[in-house]
């Protein structure tokens, strides 16, 4: 009895799964033409990432955030006058887990929407971000504001130090205006 029962079992399985083929098979299909024809990308997609290398202070938060070590930074100099000579993401350990964009104080790193990244070997998967590849393409407001201070800082550096290229007034000379 045991045999029949587990003909039977197997027939009503595949006779359901010919229910659920039957029913979409008269669906009409939906096809894109890849290469030509994309389709929206959701704003929670984790793609490849977009970095901003004038913002970058080189503080190193995203590497050491990062739980596979996938990030390399090399910096010239420290604190405020560090210069960022290196910022290349490895594309083969990457898990996409966002855990290197909340502790950037700068807000200069983002996961973008691209998510094509094709190569023929395993360096073409290294990206050095700092040679301008794949830059940020949308600024958030606190970066926008950062960018606004810095200029205004810049120019008021420079305009201090023209004031102080022209020298202060010889003794005994009028003051100009008077």
């Amino acid at each position: 009895m045991g045999y029949f029962r587990e003909v039977l079992g197997g027939i009503h399985t595949t006779v359901q799964g010919m229910k659920v083929t039957w029913s979409h098979l008269f669906e009409p299909t939906f096809t894109v033409e890849y290469p030509d024809v994309m389709k929206d990308i959701p704003d929670s997609e984790r793609g490849l990432h977009e970095f901003d290398t004038e913002r970058c202070i080189a503080c190193d938060n995203c590497a050491k955030a990062c739980p596979v070590a996938c990030i390399y930074i090399e910096s010239e100099g420290k604190g405020k006058t560090a210069k960022l000579s290196r910022f290349e993401i490895d594309y083969q350990k990457c898990l996409f887990c966002n855990l290197c964009v909340p502790p950037c104080p700068v807000d200069c790193i983002k996961m973008g929407k691209d998510f094509d990244l094709t190569g023929y070997t395993r360096e073409d998967m290294i990206i050095p971000f700092h040679l301008g590849v794949r830059p940020i393409r949308e600024r958030t407001e606190t970066a926008l504001k950062d960018i606004a201070d810095r200029k205004a800082a810049a120019e008021k550096a420079a305009a201090a130090k023209a004031a102080a290229a022209v020298g202060p007034a010889a003794p005994g000379a009028p003051a100009a205006g008077a």
